[in-house]
């Protein structure tokens, strides 16, 4: 419970990191001493645990080896520390969890849902009858609690998605709902917080499940009436709405235009990540191998970019460069390595259910789709976001392997 309400309020509140990292130890050592169970690792959480340390381990001697400074002077890796504790739980996960695929899905739907209404609410009252209250702070682009809209948009795609989990065995008017949550959620990125890496992620994981859940023209046509008709009342309660929409198709175009080779403004955040891109090119290149350190993933692309630019960034923004900048060609190996960790539990445990299958697919693609426009790790609640998810994997794996 404490693990699902967590991974859950990550997305909207930030607050979902906290708590992961004060209250599932407790949780488990009271679940423990309820049941009499001891901790009982399995392989799949030895791979995932293997794959975290080699990440850390890895950067740790690399920041040594190139600065020759002390790993704990910086706090750019340690960020990740939701990934470590996942780890360390993962391996403390009793034998039999009782976690199952049905409620993953069923608690991603609500919070969701939850989520994506309470969004649109206060953006709605932000930009319409209370606009002249200037302590709202959410007229263009929203994040909820958690800082940052594009942070905020990741964590929603991956929790929305993580609804279909188990959907098979849910009531059928989950299906329904799920799809309704599906256009609520492609509202929010779109419309409230205005992040393009996001939707590219929505839609990669949206063609990865009608490729593998082929769901009915019938029920694809009633999520998409019941979405277009809460829009339609957002819309008419809250016109500005429709400038917002207007405004981020504007936004998408642009992107395209400057990432495809069209004149670059410099003073926008298109302009800005494609020189950064350029920059960090140019910085691994100068050091192939093992790269500048986690520390220094910015600081060692500065040189290659307009020194007359006032830049305010700690990486380059795309999750493949910066692992590139900080560890060189093995920065990016340990990188794979972890991604692929979810897919190497899922594998080991051989459990051949579609529920965790289907999970993992979405951690690693969803990881993988916001990585293009974004750093990825290096970012407490997107640690919170991966680790915790893989946690509820391996929570899952444990139930089902014990059930066999």
């Amino acid at each position: 419970m404490t693990l699902l309400l967590s991974v859950c309020l990550t997305p909207g509140f930030g607050g979902g990191g906290a708590l992961f990292l004060l209250l599932v130890g407790p949780a488990l050592a009271l679940f423990f001493l309820r049941t009499g169970q001891r901790p009982a690792p399995d392989t799949a959480a030895m791979l995932f645990a293997a794959a975290v340390g080699l990440y850390f381990g890895y950067f740790i001697l690399v920041g040594v080896w190139t600065t020759g400074q002390s790993p704990f002077q910086g706090k750019a890796l340690f960020e990740n520390l939701p990934l470590l504790v996942a780890a360390v739980f993962g391996l403390c996960l009793p034998r039999q969890t009782g976690l199952t695929a049905p409620r993953i899905g069923q608690w991603a739907m609500w919070a969701t849902l939850i989520t994506t209404l309470i969004a649109a609410v206060i953006y709605g009252l932000a930009n319409g009858p209370l606009a002249h209250l200037e302590v709202w702070g959410y007229t263009y682009r929203m994040a909820m609690l958690s800082r940052n809209p594009l942070i905020f948009g990741i964590c929603l795609v991956l929790l929305a998605f993580a609804a279909f989990i188990g959907l098979e065995s849910r009531p059928k008017w989950h299906k329904a709902l799920v799809g309704v949550v599906l256009v609520m959620t492609l509202y929010t990125l779109i419309i409230v917080t205005k992040t393009r890496g996001p939707v590219l992620t929505f839609g990669l994981l949206g063609l990865l499940l009608l490729i593998l859940m082929r769901p009915s023209w019938k029920l694809i046509g009633f999520a998409v009436l019941g979405g277009a008709l809460a829009i339609g009342v957002a819309i008419v309660l809250f016109p500005s709405i429709i400038a917002s929409g207007q405004a981020f198709l504007g936004y998408l175009y642009s992107s395209l235009t400057n990432l495809t080779g069209g004149p670059v403004d410099p003073m926008t955040s298109n302009g800005q990540r494609k020189l950064m891109y350029e920059a960090a090119l140019e910085a691994w290149r100068a050091a192939p191998w093992f790269g500048y350190g986690y520390e220094n993933r910015f600081l060692a692309i500065v040189p290659f970019l307009d020194q007359d630019m006032p830049w305010s960034f700690n990486h380059a923004h795309q999750t493949v460069l910066n692992h590139l900048v900080a560890g060189g060609i093995g920065g990016l190996g340990v990188l794979v390595v972890l991604l692929c960790a979810p897919a190497a539990a899922v594998w080991a445990i051989r459990y051949p259910r579609p529920g965790a299958a289907l999970l993992a697919m979405i951690i690693i693609l969803g990881t993988v789709g916001s990585g293009m426009t974004t750093g990825i790790f290096g970012h407490f609640i997107h640690a919170t976001s991966f680790g915790g998810l893989c946690l509820l994997l391996l929570a899952l794996l444990r139930a089902t392997s014990a059930a066999q």
